[in-house]
């Protein structure tokens, strides 16, 4: 679920809560006033893969084709154009 920032206008806290994007937090959790959060514009975040993970997937995939590869070479060294 995403995390919203949220600024009391009664206290003037500045909260962080989880919650779904039909719902709209009202009521301030550090002072209890009602209806008194607005929302605080702030940066996204996006979750990335870690690197090791796409070097890993990159190294496989060059492995593969590299026995791709050696494997028609090894079928076109057997094979009779009709040369003498």
């Amino acid at each position: 679920m995403p995390r919203y920032n949220y600024e009391c206008e009664g206290c003037s806290a500045f909260i962080e809560l989880v919650h779904s994007m039909s719902d709209e937090a009202k009521d301030c959790p550090e002072c209890s006033a009602k209806n008194s959060l607005r929302k605080v514009l702030s940066i996204p975040s996006v979750k990335q893969q870690p690197k090791k993970h796409v070097g890993a997937a990159v190294k496989s995939a060059i492995e593969e084709y590299k026995q791709r590869i050696a494997n028609e070479r090894g079928v076109w060294e057997d094979f009779d154009f009709g040369e003498k």
